[in-house]
């Protein structure tokens, strides 16, 4: 499902960020992330596991993602 929002929004060649978000048992949340230019079933284990490791308690839920930069880092003028 990941790979498919990001085929819609046309963003394989912008993403710069793997992310895992947990929200456990007592409604805390912890994200995890790490640089990466494209999902990887891997690395989202192994966050997953850096994530949960933070708490240890049972997870309500949990989220994948990817980080997205603009390709167009030029600095705008201030006074044009």
């Amino acid at each position: 499902m990941l790979e498919a929002r990001i085929a819609r929004a046309q963003a394989h060649g912008t993403i710069d960020k793997l992310t895992v978000k947990l929200r456990f048992s007592d409604f805390r949340q912890t994200t995890v992330e790490c640089r990466g230019h494209a999902p990887d079933r891997d690395t989202y284990a192994r966050l997953l596991a850096e994530g949960h490791a933070r708490r240890g308690l049972p997870v309500r839920l949990l989220g994948v993602g990817v980080g997205t930069s603009d390709r167009d880092t030029s600095q705008l003028e201030l006074f044009p």
